[in-house]
């Protein structure tokens, strides 16, 4: 595997906790807002050409975290990975590049003041049109 470009980012010893809450999604979205707040970033009074700036911001450092994501993988289609095992340790730092994409994606849904129940039924619905395109032959390129 290759080096990690920051090492000091490295996660995996962070201690993980084990809550259940009932909403989690809502929750995390919460816990979000308050992130955003303390860094000084008030996403609450913002114009629609302020929150197409800040949406863009949100999704090049979205985009910028898929790829640290992807380069904590053996990702390469010239390499030959076919011995490689991540570690745990390797993995967890994987899951914590994830959980930084995460953070992003939520900033963009509080932006446009998207709840956790409008994602919810937005995904039902958008779910069950692509359920119903593939029956269609959408997926077959017709």
């Amino acid at each position: 595997m290759k080096k990690i470009k920051n090492p000091e980012n490295k996660c995996a010893h962070l201690k993980i906790l084990n809550k259940d809450p009932n909403n989690k999604f809502e929750v995390m979205l919460k816990k979000q807002k308050e992130l955003q707040d303390a860094l000084g970033n008030s996403i609450d009074d913002l114009n629609d050409k302020q929150k197409v700036q800040m949406f863009k911001e949100m999704l090049i450092c979205l985009m910028a975290e898929n790829i640290e994501a992807l380069d904590r993988l053996p990702w390469k289609i010239w390499r030959n990975y076919d011995t490689y095992k991540l570690s745990k340790e390797e993995f967890l730092e994987f899951e914590f590049e994830i959980c930084d994409c995460f953070f992003f994606f939520m900033n963009m849904l509080l932006i446009f003041k998207i709840d956790a129940k409008r994602l919810y039924n937005l995904y039902i619905s958008k779910q069950k049109e692509n359920l119903d395109r593939i029956k269609r032959g959408y997926s077959k390129g017709k």
